[in-house]
């Protein structure tokens, strides 16, 4: 979704013509924190791309006059339809995009119970990172904070991990987990990782489990704190 914003985005700047009325692109910070100018571009609702779903952009530059991120707005008939509020590119000195943030509505957040993604992107725009932020209701119902994807250069997923919260950490000590795939997407190791203290005795801090390609277990190793194995 955000490539086809960040896409929609460029478009914009290079299609615009001098139809559109000053009030239209405005400046609204000269010296932003990056150093730069700030501008604002209100789309008319008679423009094509308002009537694709794009209401509003906010752009950042810094000393150079290159950007450094931009914040698109989406209408109210788009973010209903799709569930997203708003979407945020970040990008490098050579204005390539390198993160996108994608925000949903609070209708989006109650039914499907993520708030926020976040992708990442290589030099070569191609997606590295992916994290996912639940919602209140999502952490109490499936006791996830936040998953986080890892992909190898051909987008096949690599590792995973999963982010606890606070109060199912108490119960069984894991604050976080992360489970390794081979090339054909077979799961081959697993970390858990446990909160300090859940284990006195033995200052467990890890344990890490191996699977073959069936995933049956191979091997269990636990670790302290002081990243000793114990068992």
């Amino acid at each position: 979704m955000m490539k086809n914003i960040t896409l929609a985005f460029a478009a914009l700047l290079l299609t615009m013509s001098s139809h559109a009325a000053a009030e239209t692109t405005r400046t609204i910070d000269t010296r932003n924190e990056h150093g730069g100018k700030t501008i604002e571009i209100v789309l008319n609702v008679n423009d094509e791309t308002y009537k694709n779903g794009l209401a509003k952009f906010i752009i950042y530059y810094n000393d150079k006059d290159k950007r450094i991120s931009s914040e698109v707005y989406y209408n109210d008939i788009y973010s209903k339809d799709k569930g997203i509020a708003k979407s945020v590119g970040y990008y490098d000195s050579d204005e390539r995009e390198v993160k996108s943030e994608t925000y949903y509505n609070d209708i989006y957040s109650k039914d499907n119970g993520i708030v926020k993604n976040i992708l990442y992107y290589d030099s070569d725009g191609k997606e590295v990172k992916e994290e996912t932020h639940y919602d209140h209701n999502y952490i109490e119902k499936k006791g996830i904070t936040k998953q986080v994807v890892y992909y190898d250069g051909h987008g096949k997923k690599e590792k995973v991990e999963v982010h606890y919260p606070e109060k199912p950490v108490r119960k069984n000590g894991i604050e976080k987990q992360i489970t390794y795939y081979d090339a054909n997407g077979k799961r081959i190791k697993v970390e858990r990782y446990f909160i300090e203290g859940y284990n006195r005795e033995k200052d467990l801090a890890k344990a890490v489990t191996y699977l073959d390609s069936k995933g049956s277990i191979l091997d269990l190793r636990l670790y302290n704190r002081k990243g000793q194995l114990i068992r």
